[in-house]
């Protein structure tokens, strides 16, 4: 659909005074003329006016009006169209973030799991061997004190008399005395011995995290504050 060649003729005179009036650039007058859109509005008018003649400038500014108008709603909708393509781009790469930032998490979380169940059998197998030997030590010298305790009163030579029965009472009372004296240091020297050897025994075993027991005891130095 091309309009006729004098409505033509008389549209290209109306945009050059249009130009020349500065209601319009010259970049927005070849986008006029080069646009299939101008043909088809011309030859609306035509066909909306049974003489040719009859179209005046009022008609030829709403030609221009309706293509700047059309011209717009079309770029609006490109605009539209790009910011939707745009935001759906973000939408993707924000889950997409979202799903690396929760498959860190989860590998993270896995691999701490994974060293606290390494350290919990480290720190059960430390604490079975520590156990074993600082008891085997304890009952090693508590038969060694128990024994020399009976070679004391074995040794003592008790004397007839009332005396003699006081003083191998008092003897054997001493003795025992000591014995379970020095059986209930044996006592505490285990849990010292057993906290030795497990310390010993995890850093041997490779375990990662700090002992329940260097917390408790404070062995662990307090973190850096920051700079």
């Amino acid at each position: 659909m091309r309009p006729s060649k004098e409505t033509w003729t008389r549209f290209l005179r109306h945009l050059g005074s249009l130009v020349r009036s500065r209601r319009i650039t010259s970049d927005e007058e070849t986008a006029i003329l080069v646009s299939a859109l101008s043909d088809r509005l011309l030859r609306e008018v035509e066909l909306d006016h049974e003489d040719p003649n009859d179209i005046d400038a009022h008609t030829l500014d709403e030609v221009v009006e309706r293509f700047e108008a059309a011209q717009k709603a079309r770029e609006e909708a490109r605009v539209q169209k790009l910011t939707e393509g745009y935001e759906e781009k973000l939408q993707s790469l924000g889950a997409d973030a979202a799903a690396a930032v929760a498959r860190s998490a989860d590998t993270a979380r896995k691999a701490s799991e994974e060293l606290r169940r390494r350290d919990l059998a480290v720190e059960g197998r430390a604490r079975r061997w520590a156990g074993y030997i600082a008891g085997s030590l304890i009952t090693v010298l508590s038969i060694a004190v128990i024994a020399g305790g009976i070679l004391l009163i074995v040794d003592h030579t008790f004397h007839g008399g009332v005396i003699g029965i006081i003083a191998g009472l008092l003897v054997v009372t001493f003795v025992l005395c000591e014995v379970f004296g020095i059986l209930g240091h044996m006592t505490r020297w285990r849990s010292s011995l057993e906290l030795v050897f497990i310390r010993r025994f995890r850093f041997l075993l490779g375990a990662e995290a700090p002992s329940p027991i260097d917390r408790v005891n404070g062995e662990i130095a307090p973190p850096e504050p920051p700079a």
